[in-house]
């Protein structure tokens, strides 16, 4: 079903005139040999605002002839709109919340960076960061570890229980992707009965290890939540606190994200740049998508050679793999018949 939307919405470049590409590469004919800091300065002027667009009134400004044909030369107040119409939509779009987005990834992760404080040695009171396997209790979502009785962590969380843990989105890349800390106190696990229960959703997470019905490791799971923290990435931020994180439900489609993003990036490409114009009103030379959820997806586009990260909602929330299908079909045509009236 998507596929067959394809051309349509490809097609929507050729009625606009010159694409962002051509009207760069008639900028770049007009313009004469500058000296260095002039040429930069002619560079710069070229941008707007995140260094997207290419500027006609800059052009006019050192005496070329752009022209009149507005469809022609991307005009600056089209920059300007596009950019409010960006602005605007990306303010108000649906986003699982802080809460809810914070015990995801707490679920799906297996790894993560404790930081304990050290308890011995030359670093003696200074935070100690260790990266290790822990699994998200499924009643709470705190999180249980498996430690070695070597680990300096484990020792200690012996002497002070105060930790905290943080967790990457899955495919972590930077600053501009997810992650959250939560931050509490740990407990070594002696009864019998709960041992036996954290053993098993430990080896649920982590199927090879065995290892944890060994002598010289002990269970340790967080009894005292104090405070869980946020980033969803760039002016996204935000502290959750300790029942709101126990309340949240994990978003049942985000685990979907890598197979459906795959095959979408993979075999459907070209139409991705076209949902971004669609609902945003700003038109992309590419774009990818990163990551699903019940409320939508994330994507990277590119423009001028400048990558930022795009909020796109589905038409309606999807409630399993299949919904996440049928919203992205909506979307697909949606994005087509857009394109045919321009």
């Amino acid at each position: 079903m998507i596929r067959s939307t394809s051309s349509k919405v490809c097609s929507c470049r050729g009625r606009l005139g010159l694409g962002l590409r051509s009207a760069s590469r008639v900028k770049q004919a007009l313009l004469p040999r500058l000296p260095s800091q002039q040429q930069h300065q002619q560079q710069r002027s070229t941008r707007f605002r995140m260094g997207l667009v290419v500027s006609r009134a800059k052009a006019e400004e050192v005496g070329h002839d752009v022209g009149d044909d507005s469809k022609n030369v991307y005009s600056e107040k089209n920059q300007q709109a596009e950019v409010e119409s960006f602005r605007k939509h990306q303010g108000n779009v649906a986003r699982l919340s802080f809460a809810r987005e914070s015990r995801t990834l707490v679920d799906l992760g297996t790894f993560g960076v404790i930081s304990t404080t050290s308890a011995r040695g030359p670093s003696k009171g200074y935070p100690n960061g260790s990266v290790v396997g822990y699994a998200a209790l499924e009643d709470t979502g705190l999180p249980v570890f498996a430690f070695s009785t070597l680990s300096s962590h484990t020792h200690d969380i012996d002497a002070d229980p105060k930790f905290s843990l943080t967790v990457q989105a899955p495919g972590f890349r930077g600053a501009s992707d997810a992650r959250t800390t939560v931050t509490g106190r740990a407990r070594k696990v002696t009864d019998e009965g709960r041992l036996k229960v954290l053993k098993e959703r430990y080896r649920q997470k982590h199927p090879n290890a065995f290892w944890v019905e060994f002598g010289d490791f002990a269970m340790y799971e967080t009894m005292d939540l104090v405070q869980v923290r946020l980033v969803g990435g760039f002016a996204r931020a935000g502290s959750i606190k300790p029942e709101e994180f126990a309340q949240a439900e994990v978003d049942s489609i985000v685990q979907y994200s890598e197979p459906i993003c795959g095959h979408m990036n993979d075999d459907h490409a070209d139409q991705i740049p076209a949902y971004v114009q669609h609902y945003t009103g700003m038109r992309v030379d590419e774009a990818k998508m990163l990551s699903v959820d019940s409320l939508g997806m994330n994507v990277e586009a590119k423009r001028d050679g400048q990558s930022f990260k795009v909020r796109l909602p589905y038409p309606q929330p999807a409630e399993d793999r299949k919904g996440v299908k049928d919203q992205i079909v909506a979307m697909s045509r949606a994005a087509a018949a857009s394109s045919n009236q321009d």
